[in-house]
């Protein structure tokens, strides 16, 4: 057998089902399949169970690999293909287990500076060469062929094949520059050689001999699941040219492994990882786009699950590893030393907090979730800023790049503003509604860029200051949604003036807001009710022919009233007071309130007596508006 090359041993396994020859392709290739997974999941444990995967798939696959195939190319894909699939299924067991101290370093046998620099970008950097300069590289570097091997298995001379390692490890260079790692072409064949594959631990070939000759018949459920997934995504990637599938980032359900339809992905698989100024390498480990996203949160950490009722966000999740609690992304300071930008090719920049980050297992971990950015972009920047103190500017230390698809973009017809509408003898005014796009500021902290929206109530021309403007939701036509609340009328009825993130400008907006009466309430719809003591019951009572439902929440110290006439979107429940017996307030300073409900802390009587609530039903008007907002760009100040 060992005179026979791989296709020959295939070709015996696929025909004739040859254990021996399978046994001799593991031997040939395990080291090289293992230190590609090990580099990729960090874990030696997962990379076993990628090693694995990869060669069952060899054993399914085995009588449909093409003749002429170079093996260490499939061997090099296959294994990227696994432990992504491994590395989405480890982010969701995260939740579950603590690896802190239980993993081994990754490099532990390795003391060679260049090559810790250079390892963690490598298979990125692999990936982004031509199919033949990393054929070529693989069989030099990873299988330690000599040239003229190198150029018989690519159909070439020994000097051709010396020509296209060197072509290829330009390539590398100038890829490992990019990522502040500067090394020479004979220095980076050096580390290459010396570095690039990690012997597979003891009794790893017997085993992956073992298991993939039967072709996993006796694999555990999870690396069942495992190979099962990575087949799916690999024949999606064999459709890139008609549609646009997930990368290595995709999405599984539970139970059953689902692939999920992505609207983003990288634009360079090879820049997702970039080395910081202070040493740290941060990775864009996820990028998706839904209504649902999941964050590692709390204290302690865990993973929770958050949903936006509005629209869809944009949530990228970053991983910091080669980290200290000292790292500048994991020190809390007193002033927002990072942020994020958002940017499209033509669009507006949008701005968003980083939290400091968390460590969870051996790495940190932070999070962008963008409800707003430039949705028509055909490419979305994702840019990570610093600054050195608080009024200092602010500069880019790491940048992504990734490629959507754009929405399909709503065809709404603006009015021309200002604009009215007529409801119940009352007049409804919008008038133009103008952003101003302002120069950064040294001191700015997130935004640059102020809207102002004023609007107006009247009634035979007298202008009502008795109503409140809540509940707005602004759309954009290409999917961007806000939503901010309460709104106290004034002299001259409502100016919306915020710093803000808005929806897109360029865009025609929709605008949805409930205008609210706030006080004059017909005497009818005032209610007074004596609340029992102890504070620990709920109750349904009617008054006035209205139902409510009443609670007491926590150790009785808030109260939950409820209006049960949801579909009556025509009123509102206003909290008035809550006083004691002797009519004193008892009002807390905590709240939160809806359309038919509001929740409000309360100051408990220290006489134990009775709490006295009053609340009214006012009117409720909701309106929309479509416009065209103003943009008001700094040349133009």
């Amino acid at each position: 057998m060992e005179t026979m090359d791989d296709g020959e041993l295939l070709r015996e396994y696929a025909t004739a089902g040859s254990e021996t020859a399978f046994a001799a392709l593991v031997q040939r290739h395990i080291h090289l399949v293992y230190s590609s997974a090990l580099r990729q999941v960090r874990n030696v444990q997962m990379a076993e169970d990628v090693t694995q995967a990869v060669f069952i798939i060899l054993a399914r696959k085995a009588g449909r690999i093409k003749p002429g195939t170079v093996l260490a190319g499939w061997f090099f894909n296959t294994a990227r293909f696994v432990a992504a699939v491994e590395l989405r299924a480890a982010a969701r067991r995260r939740k579950h287990e603590q690896e802190a101290g239980m993993e081994p370093s990754l490099y532990e046998t390795s003391t060679d500076a260049s090559w810790e620099q250079i390892a963690p970008f490598l298979d990125e950097g692999l990936a982004q060469l031509g199919e033949k300069d990393r054929q070529a590289v693989l069989l030099r570097f990873f299988e330690e062929k000599s040239f003229l091997e190198v150029g018989a298995r690519l159909g070439a001379n020994e000097d051709a094949a010396r020509m296209r390692v060197t072509r290829a490890l330009k390539s590398l260079r100038k890829f490992f520059l990019k990522r502040k790692v500067t090394l020479s072409i004979a220095a980076l064949g050096t580390v290459l050689s010396a570095n690039a594959v990690h012997a597979a631990p003891a009794g790893l070939v017997t085993a992956v001999t073992a298991t993939a000759a039967l072709q996993g018949a006796a694999a555990s459920t999870s690396t069942a699941t495992l190979i099962k997934g990575a087949l799916k995504l690999m024949a999606w990637t064999k459709l890139k040219t008609t549609v646009v599938v997930v990368g290595l980032g995709i999405l599984f359900a539970t139970g059953t492994t689902t692939i999920i339809m992505r609207e983003i992905w990288p634009d360079d698989w090879a820049n997702q990882t970039q080395k910081l100024p202070d040493g740290s390498l941060l990775t864009l480990a996820s990028v998706n786009i839904g209504w649902t996203h999941e964050f590692l949160v709390g204290d302690p950490i865990k993973k929770r699950t958050f949903t936006n009722t509005l629209t869809t966000d944009l949530n990228a999740e970053f991983r910091l590893s080669s980290a200290t609690p000292k790292s500048e992304l994991v020190t809390e300071y007193f002033f927002r030393q990072f942020r994020t930008v958002v940017f499209g090719d033509d669009g507006l920049d949008y701005i968003y907090e980083l939290w400091p980050f968390k460590k969870y297992g051996t790495d940190y971990y932070g999070y962008l979730d963008a409800h707003i950015f430039p949705r028509d972009s055909r490419r979305l920047h994702i840019d990570i800023q610093r600054r050195d103190a608080e009024n200092a500017p602010w500069k880019t230390v790491a940048k992504f790049t990734h490629v959507q698809r754009p929405g399909k973009e709503e065809t709404w017809q603006p009015e021309q503003t200002p604009v009215t509408r007529n409801t119940d003898g009352m007049q409804i005014n919008l008038g133009e509604i103008a952003m101003q796009i302002k120069p950064f500021s040294t001191n700015d902290k997130l935004w640059n860029r102020a809207v102002e929206i004023p609007w107006q109530m009247m009634r035979d021309g007298v202008l009502l200051t008795n109503w409140d403007l809540e509940d707005i939701i602004i759309r954009d036509s290409s999917g961007n949604a806000d939503h901010f609340n309460a709104f106290k009328s004034v002299t001259n009825g409502w100016m919306l003036s915020r710093a803000w993130r808005s929806p897109d400008p360029r865009k025609v907006w929709k605008i949805q807001a409930q205008l609210a009466e706030d006080s004059g309430f017909a005497e009818t719809n005032v209610f007074t009710v004596r609340l029992p003591v102890p504070l620990d019951q709920r109750f349904e009572t009617n008054l006035g022919g209205y139902p409510f439902h009443i609670e007491f929440s926590g150790t009785g110290d808030y109260i939950s009233t409820k209006l049960l006439l949801t579909n009556r979107t025509d009123l509102r429940l206003n909290f008035l007071r809550a006083q004691d017996q002797a009519g004193k307030d008892v009002n807390g300073d905590a709240a939160s309130w809806g359309q038919f409900n509001f929740f409000r802390r309360i100051n408990r009587p220290p006489d134990g007596g009775e709490v006295v609530e009053t609340f009214a039903i006012g009117k409720n008007i909701p309106v929309e508006f479509v416009v065209q907002p103003r943009l008001i760009s700094p040349s133009a100040n």
